[in-house]
């Protein structure tokens, strides 16, 4: 009997191990030992087994997989059944707005809001903001990743903090105009020419500083377009729009409107509220970096008991906490995974989502094959892939989570750092081993 179960045991080493000579057989064809740094980690959920790994310990920056980790702390900290309340308070004879956090609040929310307190006059009007930090921008970040590419992080959010801009052609494409017919304007000086040829090519940079509400548009345009692009001053911004509600519900001012924290003994009048699920798929279908990294503000500023308004550090500090992050190589240097400082390893990485989630949840966050940035991938697979996709220059990753032919729940890491390859190639790669391993596990 003894040597019957060796026998067995020996066929299913021999068996494993011919699975895994496979995915070591495609990792050889992309040359991806010699022209990447990669990690890979697989494990089956449901037998708790490590099925396959690769450099599973080296620290590799794992890009925009790493919201999957940041909301599940989110989550962790704030519950599933927090709510973003954006509040309307009266205490005498002043209004309170308090902001919340909420990254879908529109001009229209807030018109609705303050139609509750319709036609009364106010002796102040206050705004209490103190829920986070306004700190711009997480300090790892470099300046391609700043301005126009993303939004500046901001307590002030109406609107997604983005207007749309259009650049149009004369009728005989004789001078090019501005069009802004959003309430926030941006001052815009105007270098456009038309092109010579059919190229389009628009320059959008902050020639005066930083901190100057002034763009230059320059470059070449041969036809009409919409560009989307983030507000200069969100505070600005919100204000306008706030003004506009107000008037809109003939609320009067007649001292002034300055930040101020809601008084202890206000009353509440009315609130907008959302759920923090109803954020899962700006975060981890759409990839939005703005949402990941205020949707964790939020949740430090709950972490350390609101007893300060929340900064960088807070954040940094609770993500460690949540992870027990005491190994060095080991670094989250922001919530989104912008940073090219964050590293972690593939192992944490799979040890850290089996912390945060049950199996259940993880297939219901992630997005399906050929779902939002997985959008023309896995087409074969269906609902049984779930994934998290990551890119930054010269690095991609993929979190899955895959139901296999043989109906095996597999979770998966991948990432490919400093590529000489294509990002494409980057991809093809991803899929291939999820199909390698749906057919063979």
């Amino acid at each position: 009997m003894k040597k019957v179960f060796l026998c067995l045991a020996c066929l299913i080493f021999s068996f494993t191990s011919a699975k895994a000579d496979e995915i070591d057989k495609l990792i050889k064809e992309f040359n991806l030992n010699k022209k990447s740094e990669l990690s890979v980690y697989v494990k089956n959920l449901d037998t708790n087994k490590v099925l396959y790994k690769k450099h599973s310990n080296k620290p590799l920056n794992p890009a925009s997989t790493l919201k999957v980790l940041s909301y599940g702390a989110s989550l962790l900290v704030l519950g599933s059944d927090y709510e973003f309340q954006t509040e309307l308070f009266e205490d005498g004879k002043d209004l309170y707005l308090k902001l919340s956090g909420d990254t879908k609040l529109t001009s229209k929310d807030l018109k609705k809001l303050l139609s509750n307190v319709k036609n009364k006059e106010y002796e102040n009007i206050y705004i209490d903001n103190s829920i986070f930090a306004d700190e711009k921008y997480p300090t790892s970040w470099l300046e391609e990743d700043k301005f126009p590419n993303q939004r500046e992080l901001s307590t002030y959010i109406i609107d997604n903090n983005m207007v749309k801009i259009g650049v149009k052609r004369s009728s005989l494409a004789t001078n090019i105009e501005i069009i802004q017919e959003d309430e926030y304007k941006i001052a815009i000086i105007n270098d456009l020419k038309n092109a010579q040829n059919n190229e389009q090519k628009i320059k959008i940079e902050r020639l005066h500083g930083e901190n100057a509400p002034i763009l230059t548009f320059s470059g070449e345009i041969s036809k009409d377009e919409v560009i989307n692009l983030p507000v200069l001053n969100p505070e600005i911004n919100f204000m306008v729009k706030f003004q506009k509600a107000l008037d809109d519900n003939k609320i009067v001012c007649l001292k002034k409107i300055v930040n101020k924290n809601v008084p202890q003994n206000a009353l509440k009048i009315a609130e907008i509220s959302r759920n923090i699920t109803d954020f899962s798929n700006d975060i981890l279908y759409r990839s939005d970096n703005f949402t990941s990294e205020i949707i964790t503000k939020v949740a430090t500023a709950k972490y350390i008991n609101y007893s300060h308004p929340a900064g960088f550090v807070d954040e940094i500090n609770m993500l460690n906490d949540i992870f027990n992050i005491s190994d060095e190589k080991i670094q989250i240097a922001d919530a989104s995974g912008v940073s090219r400082k964050n590293l972690i390893t593939t192992e944490f990485y799979i040890n850290s989502i089996e912390m945060l989630f049950d199996k259940t949840l993880i297939s219901n966050m992630l997005m399906g094959a050929n779902q939002g940035t997985m959008s023309g991938r896995g087409l074969f697979l269906k609902d049984n892939l779930k994934a998290k996709t990551g890119t930054l220059k010269n690095y991609s990753s993929i979190f899955a989570n895959l139901i296999t032919k043989n109906n095996n729940n597999l979770v998966l890491i991948s990432i490919e750092q400093d590529s000489t390859l294509r990002k494409a190639l980057l991809k093809n790669f991803e899929d291939m081993l999820i199909g390698l391993l749906y057919k063979k596990y």
